[in-house]
């Protein structure tokens, strides 16, 4: 399954546009969902993430998976979740002009930490931009 960044943008938004510092619900992405696991999963090996204790693995934000018939399946917690430093240093980069539309036209093969820098970057020099306009 390929990152899909306007996904993770989706779940980023959950928590910042909550009112309380942790999540648990993501109804409107379908948390029950391979791809919602998926990208969760990834979120939190790159600490984009965490439990509100600051654990980020996976196990840590409460999933158990079960291996029965050949086949995975994850258990969606119903635990609460945050948005690291990290995680809203990302956030803030994908919401800043034309960020999350470059990653898309010309990185989207990049893997996330790539990604990840590179929005950095990019929202870096927005806000050189920004400043010199001052």
């Amino acid at each position: 399954m390929k990152i899909d960044y306007d996904y993770i943008k989706k779940i980023c938004d959950v928590f910042l546009e909550s009112e309380t510092e942790c999540v648990n619900a993501f109804s409107s992405l379908n948390p029950e969902e391979e791809k919602f696991v998926s990208h969760i999963k990834i979120m939190a090996e790159k600490q984009l993430i965490s439990n509100v204790m600051g654990n980020s693995s996976f196990e840590g934000l409460g999933f158990s998976q079960d291996l029965s018939q050949g086949n995975v399946h994850y258990t969606y917690p119903k635990r609460l979740w945050r948005l690291t430093a990290n995680g809203h240093d990302f956030a803030s980069a994908l919401n800043k002009p034309d960020v999350l539309s470059t990653l898309k036209e010309k990185f989207k093969d990049e893997g996330i930490s790539s990604v990840m820098d590179i929005a950095k970057q990019l929202a870096q020099k927005y806000l050189e931009k920004k400043l010199e306009s001052l």
